[in-house]
């Protein structure tokens, strides 16, 4: 996190997220209308914390 915004980025081996070619900033995130509840993954998954 970077302050009230959440950077989400896929991962590539050996790099540290700082170097990631795919970053995503959700700006504002503890706002109420940008708030995130769960992350649905591909395999079907969800996340079950609160970001």
């Amino acid at each position: 996190m970077s302050g009230s915004n959440l950077l989400i980025g896929i991962a590539e081996e050996n790099k540290k997220f700082e170097d990631l070619n795919t970053v995503v900033t959700i700006k504002n995130r503890t706002t109420k209308h940008n708030r995130i509840e769960n992350f649905a993954f591909s395999d079907k998954t969800l996340s079950q914390k609160i970001l």
